[in-house]
């Protein structure tokens, strides 16, 4: 099943982390990425797994200075915050 994170800002203004760079760096860490897609305010990365996708935020957390936020889809739909 597939799993997605969102990238998101917390402050108005700041510009969104270049998703290539992203791909570069969770893809040397070993992390599988399906895709990294702008969507409006936010990045949208789709991975294959759930250990993917969290695999993901704990590099993502250190990566990303403070003023990101990064949250991941449930199944309902719903954001639950990281």
């Amino acid at each position: 099943s597939e799993t997605v994170v969102q990238i998101r800002v917390s402050h108005a203004g700041t510009p969104l982390p270049d998703g290539f760079y992203l791909y570069q760096q969770l893809t040397a860490q070993g992390i599988r990425i399906k895709s990294i897609t702008p969507s409006g305010n936010a990045l949208v990365i789709h991975f294959d797994s759930e250990e993917q996708s969290l695999a993901a935020q704990k590099v993502l957390r250190r990566l990303l200075p403070q003023g990101f936020i990064v949250a991941q889809h449930d199944q309902a739909d719903r954001l639950s915050l990281a």
